[in-house]
């Protein structure tokens, strides 16, 4: 099964389309090959057991920095403005929202997706 789905937002037509495949054990071969035929920018690829794996069409490799980097700043912002839960907004043509919550060891990113198609 695979859902077409807008990531961070709760909108038609906004934030970064994104394909998500569910249930199939595919090779990191594989998964780089169909996310370059899907032409977004990552697709992740979802396994029954949850482990979620996300490739980037330009990349040659799996994308395990996917919204790494707002994990990374999100606590570093946190210190700076005193409060452990942040909104993030995404600024690009599309756009998109986010919430991040900090705690002593990790952040956790929360986001609304649309899903658009199912196939």
């Amino acid at each position: 099964m695979i859902f077409h789905v807008n990531t961070c937002t709760g909108e038609h037509a906004l934030g970064s389309p994104t394909a998500i495949v569910y249930g199939e054990n595919y090779s990191t071969k594989e998964c780089l090959r169909i996310t370059r035929e899907f032409g977004y920018s990552e697709t992740g690829f979802l396994k029954d057991s949850g482990d979620l794996r996300f490739f980037a069409a330009t990349g040659e490799l799996e994308d395990e920095a996917c919204v790494s980097a707002h994990g990374i700043l999100a606590p570093f912002f946190s210190a700076q403005v005193g409060k452990t839960n942040l909104k993030a907004h995404q600024r690009s043509p599309r756009g998109g929202n986010f919430r991040v919550d900090i705690s002593k060891y990790q952040a956790e990113i929360y986001a609304e997706a649309e899903i658009f198609k199912i196939e």
